[in-house]
């Protein structure tokens, strides 16, 4: 059966968008009951993305209904979060309650870990801390990991503390050496992460379509358009193509053609770059 849907609608104007949106979810309802399903109305919920966004009434209409003024028509209720996924995802898709979510769970990590800070085995409290923090930081960071620096220092600052606890260094311990067990700090996580999800799309995205030597044709950067240069300079695939340009041209180079290269190359490659990077150089190319 079918657990979950999702209708994705968009509208230059607010008043259509309401009419187009009650038009999909009426047409869905109508073909789960001739399919034998049954919508559940009162978990169906909808977000209006935007910050000035007008509030809209998305109705699922039955059909003897004329959709007059005095339709009584059951109502979707708006939210401005919603759980998709386990991603929490509002309207301003700043993502601070899935951040807030993440801590949450980063912290009861630590209280196992702080349980266990004077077991001798290591190897079990990384196994620990890769199943019970590192797990939830990594789930979906390519969306909500371009959150706004304050929210990101907030993991990370968590981070550095369990990772002092496996390591059973004193609190004020310098983070820096304790990141040398090939553990990610978020950034670099964040960072590792877009730019190995790139690589399978890479041929999709726009690259420099002239044939004489630019210093984009000649060093195989990745084209952002426009609109990512302005308005969404921080979007996951902005920041991805970003990231993707500042590697060293050999790797660049492997991206673009895995004939000369494995793609298993390719990953270990980008992730001993992106380990030994200083944080200061991924802050300057994403923020």
């Amino acid at each position: 059966f079918a657990d979950d849907t999702t209708l994705i609608l968009s509208h230059h104007d607010p008043r259509s968008l309401g009419q187009l949106s009650s038009k999909a979810i009426t047409r869905n309802n109508q073909w789960m009951v001739r399919n034998g399903l049954k919508l559940n109305a009162s978990k169906t919920k909808f977000i209006q993305f935007g910050r000035d966004a007008p509030d809209l009434a998305i109705r699922i209409h039955n059909p003897n209904c004329s959709d007059a003024i005095l339709c009584m028509c059951e109502r979707i209720e708006m939210v401005t979060s919603h759980k998709f996924l386990r991603l929490l995802v509002d309207r301003d898709q700043r993502f601070n309650l899935h951040v807030e979510a993440v801590c949450g769970k980063i912290r009861s990590g630590i209280a196992v870990l702080t349980r266990l800070k004077y077991v001798n085995s290591t190897s079990l409290k990384i196994s620990i801390y890769f199943a019970l923090v590192d797990a939830h930081i990594r789930y979906m960071i390519q969306v909500y990991g371009g959150t706004n620096e304050s929210r990101s220092s907030e993991i990370h600052e968590l981070q550095k503390k369990a990772v002092r606890i496996v390591l059973n260094e004193p609190y004020d311990a310098h983070s820096s050496p304790l990141f040398k067990l090939n553990i990610f700090e978020f950034r670099k996580l964040y960072a590792f992460s877009l730019v190995v999800s790139l690589i399978s799309t890479s041929p999709a995205l726009p690259k420099p379509k002239h044939d004489h030597r630019t210093r984009f044709k000649v060093t195989g950067s990745l084209a952002l358009s426009t609109r990512m240069k302005t308005r969404n300079r921080r979007t996951p695939i902005a920041n991805s193509i970003k990231l993707h340009n500042s590697l060293p041209f050999e790797i660049r180079n492997y991206t673009g053609n895995f004939l000369v290269c494995t793609r298993a190359h390719v990953r270990s490659s980008i992730k001993h770059y992106f380990l030994n990077l200083d944080l200061d150089v991924i802050g300057r190319i994403l923020y």
